[in-house]
């Protein structure tokens, strides 16, 4: 299918992200286009940027090819007051307008991005982590659940006081055993180092009369 001057000038508009082609008189047989667009919101400095630019393709063309005309119009619509940006192309014959409309497209409207600095990035919510309901086999009759692994004490904290720094010389606690009766009873066997009692202790002292006691710091 032949695509026709313009789509091609209206797709090419759309491109830009800057305007929005909204309607169009296409009188392309005689060597007219018109399209009127709308101004994305924070592009205008970047569309006037493009206008000055098809006023210097037009200034540098062949006038017998036909003119170029850009300007802000007014109507109304829905009880309000609005703008669009009005482009009107204007040639002696339709391989005249095919020139110009591929020179527009060519020149001026392929390059033009829309600014990245204006246009406001969505917010991305991420979403939440729900831990997974573990699934627990039910157990045979005379069955009992294996022992749960107890928290580590923290390094010289006697008991479950986490945070709080130990004093100096306090003993560490060392889990021996760990296991659950037939009547699902938990009992726990730790053995408790003294690293404030030496070898020393049972030692006779020089008089032989007896073992001297000796703490560390």
């Amino acid at each position: 299918m032949l695509v026709t001057l313009s789509v091609q000038l209206q797709s090419a508009l759309a491109c830009t992200g800057v305007v929005q082609p909204v309607s169009m008189k296409d009188k392309s047989e005689d060597g007219y286009l018109e399209v009127l667009c709308r101004q994305v919101p924070g592009q205008e400095k970047v569309w006037l940027e493009a206008v000055d630019k098809l006023l210097l393709l037009e200034e540098q063309a062949n006038p017998l090819l036909g003119s170029l005309h850009v300007c802000r119009r007014y109507l109304r619509k829905n009880a309000q007051m609005v703008f669009g940006w009005h482009l009107a192309i204007t040639c002696v014959d339709r391989s005249a307008l095919q020139l110009v409309v591929e020179g527009i497209i060519e020149k001026v409207l392929t390059d033009l991005r829309p600014s990245l600095g204006t246009v406001a990035q969505p917010v991305r919510l991420e979403p939440a982590v729900v831990p997974q309901a573990v699934s627990r086999a039910p157990l045979a009759p005379g069955r009992h659940p294996p022992p749960r692994t107890m928290p580590p004490h923290p390094p010289n904290a006697p008991g479950t006081v986490v945070g709080v720094p130990p004093p100096s010389g306090s003993a560490r606690l060392k889990v021996v055993q760990n296991f659950r009766d037939d009547n699902g009873k938990v009992t726990i066997i730790e053995e408790m180092a003294l690293p404030h009692v030496y070898a020393e202790m049972n030692r006779p002292n020089a008089k032989g009369k007896g073992a001297t006691f000796t703490a560390g710091s």
